[in-house]
């Protein structure tokens, strides 16, 4: 008797946790969808447009602009470089003209100025 109780017990329960794991299913997909509407709804009243609405061409457009600003940002790191090497220049040729100019006797305080 006791064996038979407890298998009817363990029928009870598997079925019991089957309609719990498909009542929790449900919820989730519950969920899901109210989740999507109220993005959607939020994306509607901030006036956003969707994304299906996005013409192909402004995507490309995108990409351009992206490519533009990559490059300006590799050109402006290439100018820093480039006026860093000048500054170092012009510090040596100071450097050197000073030596040469208190070998020479002549006055410390001339020095060539680039730019």
């Amino acid at each position: 008797d006791k064996i038979i109780e407890a298998d009817v017990k363990l029928e009870e329960s598997e079925m019991e946790l089957e309609s719990l794991l498909q009542f929790n299913a449900e919820l989730n997909n519950k969920l899901e969808a109210f989740e999507c509407k109220a993005l959607e709804h939020e994306r509607r009243s901030k006036g956003l447009p969707n994304l299906h609405d996005i013409d192909p061409e402004d995507i490309t457009c995108l990409g351009r602009i992206r490519q533009l600003v990559q490059n300006e940002i590799r050109l402006k790191n290439c100018i820093r470089v480039l006026e860093d090497r000048e500054r170092r220049i012009q510090t040596q040729m100071n450097q050197l003209l000073g030596n040469v100019n208190e070998k020479s006797g002549g006055d410390r305080r001339k020095k060539v100025i680039l730019k």
